[in-house]
């Protein structure tokens, strides 16, 4: 939670997102027992804290492109975005493109996209 002006003691609070309100443009933000309404601009995702990544590893932040499920084909060529490494399960926590869904997912499954180069012209 960050930025709010009104209830100030709640920013930098980590909460739980439980639903989003399309009709008002907010999410469900659960804190402790309260429960919240707050607009997209007021929630950031905390990343998972983690160890022990692959030799070949993906960075936190790090944008992805999963490939190759059959229990969750429905993800096959989503984009998503690398939140941490689970040592303990040998996958990456991966929060879906366009969405608040986080997967844990295997690193054969997952495919590093890369910005483009940005080139500039000489005059």
């Amino acid at each position: 939670v960050s930025g709010l002006l009104r209830r100030p003691e709640l920013n930098s609070q980590v909460g739980e997102a439980t639903s989003f309100d399309e009709a008002n443009g907010r999410y469900t933000v659960r804190i402790g027992t309260e429960q919240i309404a707050l607009r997209p601009m007021n929630v950031e995702r905390a990343p998972f804290r983690s160890s022990g990544a692959p030799a070949e590893t993906l960075e936190p932040h790090a944008k992805v492109r999963i490939h190759g499920l059959s229990a969750r084909a429905e993800l096959n060529s989503c984009g998503g975005t690398i939140l941490c490494w689970h040592a303990d399960k040998g996958r990456y926590g991966v929060q879906v493109e366009g969405s608040l869904e986080t997967v844990l997912l295997r690193p054969t499954n997952l495919e590093e996209v890369k910005p483009p180069r940005v080139r500039e012209k000489w005059a």
